[in-house]
């Protein structure tokens, strides 16, 4: 950091506590002179080193920015990161007043989608609080656009699917297994050692994870490698949770003449093990999580998928759905990328598990 920019930091510090007209009529123009007066070079490394100052000093450098006569600066962006990094109500009640001009003028080529979507977070959540849910709308309005243009720009493709219900296992709409009608811990069985998997684990795992592991190993196994980090988020649902899981273990507990409460069954009490039983397979330290809806929520599936790959979060995402109660069962996966695919180039994740 150059000397110019270290001694502007000290001003501002040294300042904060005058309470004095001073500070409006002579230390905020000094300071806007000196931010005007930056050379390229130390502009450039001004935009940087400012995100990492205190909150004080971030605030009362955000309008000398804005107004300054500093052609380098990327003014809009810098004055919507100092209000990303503003706490105190008070302060951000006071930018909030140019926050509207000056996201409308955010570079949509240059900026990552991921820092319009904290900046609506912000802005909805503050304004939520300060005016109400239905005030927000219009002033988010932009960015919506910007969010929705984005992720239209930068497209994501269903690479391969699969299907597993009835005894049977469709892969990329081909049926690869199939056996006469039989219980899920009989089929199961069968499927695993049909397709030769070497996962002994696989025996222990309650209903859910083992259809949700079957699935995922034809999937992944394929694209990942036990030699490189594999940068794969998982996004599941279902409707059951793991009640399934939930109801036997009940039965362990109640019957006080036979009272037993099971580790083994106790530990997929929740229907993200499931995601880490994949995550252990494939070594994937990567985001996932698992939803509950009533039906499988396509649309908000795709678009959360379609997020994590915009805002480089992963480089390909395992979606669908893993229901299993009672021994009905369904799982439907796919893996998304932004890698161009012929195959499913009209296809959506709804078409697909429609089929």
């Amino acid at each position: 950091m150059s000397d110019e920019i270290t001694s502007l930091k000290e001003y501002i510090e040294t300042n904060l506590e005058r309470s004095s007209g001073a500070f409006e009529y002579v230390i905020q123009p000094n300071i806007r002179n000196i931010v005007s007066n930056l050379s390229e070079t130390d502009s450039e490394k001004f935009s940087i080193e400012i995100l990492n100052w205190n909150e004080d000093v971030l605030y009362h450098l955000a309008d000398e920015i804005l107004f300054s006569n500093n052609e380098y600066l990327d003014k809009d962006y810098i004055y919507c990161s100092i209000f990303l990094r503003i706490k105190n109500k008070e302060n951000l009640d006071f930018l909030s007043q140019y926050l509207y001009d000056c996201y409308r003028g955010l570079n949509f080529e240059k900026i990552p989608l991921d820092f319009f979507l904290q900046l609506k977070e912000k802005v909805e959540d503050f304004y939520i609080i300060k005016n109400g849910k239905e005030n927000v709308n219009h002033f988010i309005s932009p960015l919506d656009d910007i969010i929705n243009k984005k992720m239209t720009q930068n497209k994501t493709y269903i690479q391969s699917y699969i299907t597993i219900q009835n005894n049977e296992i469709v892969l990329n709409g081909n049926s690869v297994f199939k056996i006469e009608p039989t219980d899920f811990a009989d089929f199961s069985k069968q499927a695993y050692r049909n397709f030769e998997m070497q996962y002994p684990k696989f025996f222990k795992m309650d209903a859910l994870s083992k259809l949700a592991f079957l699935g995922s190993e034809l999937l992944l196994s394929p694209i990942t490698s036990t030699e490189q980090e594999n940068n794969i988020a998982l996004v599941l649902a279902n409707k059951s949770s793991s009640l399934d899981t939930d109801v036997k273990y009940q039965e362990s507990i109640s019957d006080k003449e036979n009272y037993y409460p099971s580790p083994a069954v106790f530990v997929y009490t929740l229907p993200n093990i499931c995601l880490g039983e994949i995550s252990i397979r494939h070594q994937l330290k990567s985001e996932n999580s698992f939803f509950i809806f009533d039906a499988f929520n396509t649309e908000f599936m795709s678009n959360y998928s379609n997020i994590l790959l915009n805002t480089n979060k992963a480089d390909v995402v395992l979606c669908g759905w893993v229901e299993y109660f009672n021994d009905n069962y369904k799982a439907f996966l796919c893996t998304i990328s932004t890698e161009e695919n012929a195959n499913y180039t009209n296809e959506t994740i709804n078409t697909l598990y429609n089929k």
